[in-house]
């Protein structure tokens, strides 16, 4: 799958915030391995996880969607 088709799939589940000036804390993505087997999962807050690696396209996708997100860890 390239990058593009992986861009407009994660976008099909993915509303954006509201507008009208509310506070929103800011977005985290970072990578996790812990309790997996080893295999690692992008993670975003804790809340949706994502398998594999893909902070960068996360990160992305988000800030273009509106949210205000950070790629944590490593």
């Amino acid at each position: 799958m390239n990058t593009d088709a992986k861009r407009k799939a994660l976008a099909g589940g993915i509303v954006a915030p509201l507008a009208g000036g509310q506070k929103t804390s800011m977005v985290r993505v970072g990578r996790e391995t812990q309790g997996r087997g080893g295999k690692g999962v992008s993670v975003i807050n804790g809340v949706i996880e994502i398998q594999g690696d893909h902070r960068d396209l996360l990160v992305a996708e988000l800030t273009r969607l509106g949210y205000p997100a950070k790629r944590s860890g490593g």
